[in-house]
């Protein structure tokens, strides 16, 4: 390891308090009416209840407290061993979860909406995006309709985390497509209201910014009344600008996103997090996209958080795979990000979590051999839409 390389991993990936996310965090499907722990994990394909899924991950804490490396976190223990960090080994262990099996106290719950999506991200699949759906003729990947409502159990469910959980978080799919998006929101002011908290909740909306500007607006208006009870973190996904977005994002236009972007900074009601999911396509040309951001930032004086968040599925996206040395561009992210205002920082701790990664990404470039099976990948993956977009011509550094 270089002098200067700050490794990613930030605790011991052998211990047993790292199975944190099988304690704090609930992920419910709310059209299938599922439950788990952890989104990496699978939902349990036989159970019939949210109390029998509750049930199972109870199995799966006591399998994780003893050192157990049980199925559903398989794809935690094959990055690990392939040299990556984890969502297990990223994310400390809460102190407040007390390895008692029988407490349920979830910093955070997470409503998985549909995989309704206007894009087809190159890096995406079926799972969480209808386009991609529709492109593979997986008609499994979409569960039946159910008009947004939430199930009985769910809201039971909420109802009982309320006191301990500190945030919520919707993601599908493109949350300001959903009818769901609005019925959870209608959900947690009603509960706010009856059971106010001394501080308000906090509820994550990821959103790619690429709906029609007038679709989006219009989805604003909707949910700002909302921030009374609610303080709204929009969770922004990308990370690259121009041909380069509307290549990885295919589907989208860059200009939408930066109307749209630029409409919710001047509402100053929300809060933002910056969710950039780094891979070999966006490495390079990262720090202008940041630079973009970073400077309506400060014209808007809106505080953004910065989440990092490294492309490990498909492989052959890996940033970690690219080619050539990108220490001009490791000195530009340097640069930047010491120069950003105190005051528009929420989070110190995350800032400088978020700074070490980065630069030890961006450290790492040109030290692994390239994927093999990049370019076929790549021929696989290119938009429809526009046959003229050919990957070398807007990756030429990758052809």
């Amino acid at each position: 390891m270089k002098p200067d390389q700050i490794p990613l991993k930030r605790t011991d990936p052998t211990s047993h308090r790292l199975c944190a996310r099988k304690y704090d965090y609930y992920l419910a499907d709310i059209r299938r009416g599922k439950i788990k722990a952890c989104c990496k994990t699978q939902y349990y394909p036989h159970t019939q209840s949210i109390a029998e899924d509750l049930d199972e991950i109870l199995k799966d804490r006591a399998a994780l407290k003893r050192g157990e490396k049980i199925q559903g976190c398989e794809n935690c223990w094959q990055l690990e061993n392939e040299g990556h960090s984890s969502f297990r080994s990223e994310v400390p262990y809460s102190h407040r979860q007390n390895m008692q099996d029988s407490v349920h106290q979830p910093f955070a719950f997470e409503f998985w909406l549909d995989n309704l999506c206007n894009l087809k991200c190159v890096y995406c699949d079926p799972v969480a995006s209808s386009k991609w759906a529709a492109e593979k003729s997986d008609a499994t990947a979409r569960p039946p309709d159910s008009n947004g409502s939430i199930p009985g159990e769910i809201r039971d469910f909420v109802e009982k985390i309320w006191p301990t959980v500190d945030r919520f978080n919707i993601t599908g799919g493109e949350p300001s497509l959903m009818s769901g998006t609005f019925k959870v929101i209608d959900l947690l002011r009603e509960i706010s209201t009856r059971r106010p908290p001394p501080v308000k909740k906090m509820l994550n909306i990821v959103s790619n910014f690429a709906t029609p500007t007038k679709v989006f607006d219009a989805f604003l208006n909707r949910i700002q009344p909302a921030t009374e009870q609610l303080d709204i973190d929009f969770g922004v996904s990308a990370e690259s600008m121009g041909a380069e977005f509307e290549f990885i994002r295919d589907g989208a236009s860059f200009e939408t996103f930066q109307a749209n972007f630029e409409n919710m900074l001047q509402r100053k009601c929300f809060m933002v997090t910056l969710m950039s999911a780094h891979s070999v396509l966006s490495l390079k040309n990262y720090p202008q996209f940041l630079a973009y951001v970073c400077e309506r930032q400060r014209h808007h004086g809106q505080k953004i958080n910065f989440v990092y968040n490294e492309v490990v599925s498909p492989h052959v996206l890996s940033p970690r795979r690219y080619p050539s040395d990108l220490t001009s561009q490791r000195q530009a992210l340097r640069d930047l990000l010491q120069r950003q205002p105190p005051e528009l920082i929420p989070y110190r701790n995350f800032f400088e979590l978020f700074r070490q990664e980065l630069d030890g990404l961006y450290a790492s470039a040109g030290a692994q051999a390239a994927s093999a099976g990049f370019a076929e990948f790549m021929d696989q993956a290119a938009p429809r839409r526009i046959q003229k977009m050919d990957w070398r011509r807007v990756f030429p550094d990758l052809a």
